[in-house]
């Protein structure tokens, strides 16, 4: 990260950073503390490791009071879409927006999935069948064996009243259970779905409704340019110099990959920039000279 100190932009690592460094953002630029800005020149986050949503996230000098994420503030864990800005930082470590997920992520209590509590349910009957076996063995054996001494009655009926009961219990229900388990995960494999714990096999059986988040799961928050009405090698050489020559917007990344595909030589950018005018939200236009 780079970061004003005495005077001076130098750069350091983000573990090195402490309350009240002043960060220089740049695009590219990952977060690694919260801060407030003190100046932005057209500055777009992606939030969507907080929020979820892909959109960039243009942030204003001015203070926001009624969201959670504030438009004056940059946050741990986003990442720098356009523009640049100088913040000072306010929040490190798990006091930042992004550590407060971490420490309430460790708080969660795992519950039982629908098999582990028909499981349990299944070995208290088998408990109960082979504690009422035991007892009713112990009593015949005790009953039977009347015409011996009581220490020799009694070990003559406790030791097949254990026998009983410990063959009453199915022990091969972990066995059982892992390896119908492990088959599930190998079918969903097959359909290239991977099952990172395979309790998530027996679930998945009994969902009816699934609910997921489009962008950065079903999709990869990466764009592509499909169609281009106009062929000519001019207009892509002119789109080509409207991007960075290391764009990190996902539409310029776009943009810039179709006009490659093309022929179009990265030797273009030989140019030298004298002027970069930022994108910003208000009037939606940047440019280059």
């Amino acid at each position: 990260m780079k970061v004003l100190r005495e005077g001076k932009i130098q750069e350091i690592d983000s573990k090195d950073i402490v309350m009240g460094d002043i960060i220089l953002l740049e695009e590219g630029d990952k977060v690694s503390a919260d801060g407030i800005l003190l100046e932005c020149q057209g500055l777009g986050m992606n939030e969507s490791i907080l929020t979820g949503e892909s959109e960039v996230v243009y942030k204003k000098i001015q203070e926001d009071n009624e969201n959670h994420f504030k438009w004056n503030m940059c946050y741990a864990g986003t990442d720098v879409a356009n523009g640049s800005a100088f913040m000072k930082v306010v929040a490190i470590g798990s006091q930042t927006e992004y550590g407060k997920i971490g420490k309430a992520l460790n708080s969660i209590f795992k519950e039982k999935t629908p098999l582990e509590k028909q499981i349990k349910k299944l070995v208290i009957v088998c408990t109960i069948i082979s504690f009422i076996f035991f007892i009713f063995v112990l009593i015949v054996n005790f009953m039977v064996h009347s015409d011996l001494q009581f220490n020799e009655r009694l070990i003559q009926s406790i030791l097949p009243a254990i026998t009983v009961a410990m063959s009453s219990i199915p022990e091969e229900i972990p066995v059982v259970l892992t390896v119908f388990l492990a088959m599930g995960a190998w079918q969903l494999a097959k359909k290239n779905a991977l099952t990172k714990n395979m309790k998530a096999v027996e679930t998945l059986g009994a969902v009816t409704v699934l609910c997921t988040d489009k962008t950065g799961t079903l999709t990869e928050n990466k764009m592509q340019v499909e169609n281009c009405f106009i062929k000519d090698d001019d207009f892509y050489r002119v789109a080509l110099l409207a991007c960075s020559k290391n764009p990190y917007d996902s539409m310029e990344i776009a943009i810039q990959d179709d006009c490659f595909a093309h022929q179009i030589s990265k030797e273009i950018y030989q140019h030298t920039c004298l002027h970069e005018y930022i994108f910003n939200h208000e009037d939606k236009m940047m440019g280059q000279e």
